[in-house]
């Protein structure tokens, strides 16, 4: 009998272990798969689960995945409900809509008071807001890049990788969905907070950080050639804002290396002859970079920014000379 039990112990030690990873990948699956309430949607489990590479990131009930979130699983491996997930509030429960047709605003009321919402009455088409074309760029994930269309091509233009890399290259597509890496190293330096604008089928590529005042014409996404710099152009800056007005570029305020934001506005009559003026020196808005610059009913619009010390603004000022 003792080396019965002797026997009994030692395996009850080693087999043990084994026995509770078991148990707890039973209940983990159960809990992910077991019906938590009697409410569904044309027969299925109400549970919002999306496709991303070769995985599931499934938010689950309640909880609706960020429009970013699903090419997160993709490029780090995980995705946490926390990182990916919040939670929306219809009846504690996600009506689910099925592909190319979104929630109407007044669905989530709808399947509270009935627990019945058909897609007709629930779900409208997703042509009426923005359509995601893909998920997964070719390009380097980035940001402070430029995109323009020219020579009926969109095209991506160097900017600052989540790396921290920051690039020189080009990239171009006919449809938003597949990309053409033309140069992983174009004739300009590597650059952040540059602009682009297109006049007269002219591409031109301006500024950025490091801080610089040069000018650039593509001749396509690969052919470049620089065509103003140092005195015939704008001081250095990044940052900055870009439009194309009354035939002419300009360029509105920045960031630059001596300090404060700029808030000076400058103009180009053609990208071609490499000559900038400057229109005003002191514009009567605050000094700013990080701005949007647009055109509307005749006039040159500015908008926000970051303005000094840190600040964001959120005010809109309006032109028509400059």
């Amino acid at each position: 009998s003792h080396f019965f039990v002797l026997w009994m112990s030692r395996t009850l030690v080693r087999w043990i272990p084994l026995l509770f990873i078991v148990l707890y990948y039973l209940y983990a699956t159960l809990l992910r798969t077991s019906p938590s309430g009697p409410s569904k949607t044309s027969g299925e489990e109400a549970i919002l689960s999306f496709q991303t590479c070769a995985s599931v990131a499934n938010c689950g009930e309640g909880k609706l995945m960020y429009p970013w979130a699903s090419s997160r699983p993709c490029r780090f491996s995980t995705c946490t409900l926390e990182e990916c997930c919040f939670t929306i509030p219809v009846c504690g429960r996600q009506f689910l809509c099925p592909p190319n047709r979104g929630l109407a605003l007044d669905a989530a009321s709808r399947f509270c008071r009935t627990r019945e919402c058909s897609v007709e009455e629930c779900c409208l088409p997703v042509p009426y807001g923005w359509k995601v074309l893909t998920r997964n760029a070719g390009w380097t994930p980035r940001g402070q890049h430029c995109s323009a269309v020219f020579q009926d091509q969109l095209l991506v233009v160097a900017g600052w990788s989540e790396l921290g890399d920051v690039l020189n290259d080009v990239w171009s597509s006919n449809d938003g969905i597949s990309w053409v890496l033309e140069t992983r190293s174009a004739p300009f330096s590597p650059r952040r907070g540059h602009t682009c604008a297109v006049l007269d089928e002219e591409l031109l590529l301006i500024g950025g950080y490091p801080f610089s005042s040069d000018v650039w014409r593509g001749y396509s996404a690969v052919l470049w050639k620089q065509i103003a710099s140092g005195s015939r152009s704008f001081s250095p800056r990044s940052n900055h804002g870009t439009v194309v007005f009354q035939d002419k570029v300009w360029v509105l305020a920045g960031w630059n290396l001596e300090g404060p934001s700029l808030r000076d506005v400058w103009s180009s009559r053609s990208g071609l002859s490499g000559s900038w003026s400057l229109v005003n020196a002191s514009a009567g808005f605050e000094a700013r970079s990080s701005l949007s610059v647009a055109v509307h009913n005749g006039l040159m619009w500015l908008v926000g920014g970051r303005c000094d010390f840190g600040l964001f603004c959120k005010d809109v000022w309006s032109t028509s000379d400059g």
